[in-house]
């Protein structure tokens, strides 16, 4: 993993050295939460979700919030993004593209696959609640 990970860095993560791709809404919305809590404290990813799942009319920017805040907790590693705007996706901004297409149409084989890839086990749940939210409220982009 280690090896794929440098093999990302040193090619497609630099903006000079990728293809240009369209970005989804639901890409550049949670560029821009990445930005908002840069300087704000961790967020307990379980705790997160316990709250927002109780909260029923909290907003999509709060579930942007909490993914940005809980996806180094659930990937035990700080995830790239780039700024907003960039035409350009990180790894692990197409690996966050294509979960929330597959739970958009609802290939649980491949939402599967995807969650166990990279995610803990013990946060699997919690990250898929928060891009479903984020792909279910998609309207609001």
């Amino acid at each position: 993993m280690h090896a794929l990970r440098s093999l990302h860095t040193e090619t497609s993560w630099s903006e000079d050295n990728v293809e240009p791709a369209p970005i989804g809404a639901i890409i550049n919305f949670v560029r821009i939460a990445v930005l908002e809590c840069r300087s704000s404290a961790q967020v307990d990813l379980f705790k997160a979700c316990a709250v927002l799942s109780l909260e029923k009319t909290m907003s999509l920017k709060a579930h942007a919030d909490a993914l940005a805040k809980c996806l180094p907790q659930a990937l035990d590693a700080r995830p790239v993004f780039f700024r907003p705007g960039v035409k350009s996706m990180s790894f692990d901004e197409a690996w966050l593209q294509r979960l929330a297409t597959s739970i958009e149409t609802r290939d649980t084989h491949s939402t599967d696959f995807l969650l166990r890839s990279r995610v803990h086990t013990s946060a699997r749940r919690q990250v898929k609640y928060l891009v479903d939210e984020l792909v279910r409220h998609g309207q609001e982009f």
